[in-house]
């Protein structure tokens, strides 16, 4: 029995040590995003004073949908009709989210090889 004791102390032991080691890193990626989201609120308050950003709400000209309509089309590969444009109002969106969206867009461009081997 001494053995089996041995075995489960081993195995709490070192699920508990993983976990707290998850935690850690939850917490360090969780203070690292806060102080991020602070600086960068930090550098817009510091361009909105300054005057470099402008109202975005009216942001909306040919030229810019001339520009993404090229770019959905260099992403597609396809011609394409644009609908309707919507700006996301989450500034907080994270790279995750916007490397999702990549994929999702880069997915829709497969390439076919034609060539015999």
């Amino acid at each position: 029995m001494n053995a089996i004791e041995e075995a489960l102390f081993v195995l709490v032991f070192g699920i508990s040590a993983v976990f707290v080691a998850i935690f850690f890193f939850y917490i360090l990626i969780f203070a690292l995003k806060k102080i991020d989201e602070s600086i960068n609120e930090l550098r817009v308050k510091k361009k909105l004073k300054s005057g470099e950003i402008l109202d975005i709400e009216n942001l909306l000209t040919p030229e810019l949908v001339a520009v993404i309509s090229a770019a959905v089309f260099e992403a597609i590969n396809k011609p394409i009709h644009i609908r309707k444009i919507k700006f996301l109002k989450d500034e907080k969106s994270g790279s995750w989210i916007a490397l999702g969206r990549q994929n999702i867009m880069g997915s829709h461009a497969i390439k076919v090889s034609r060539t015999k081997i």
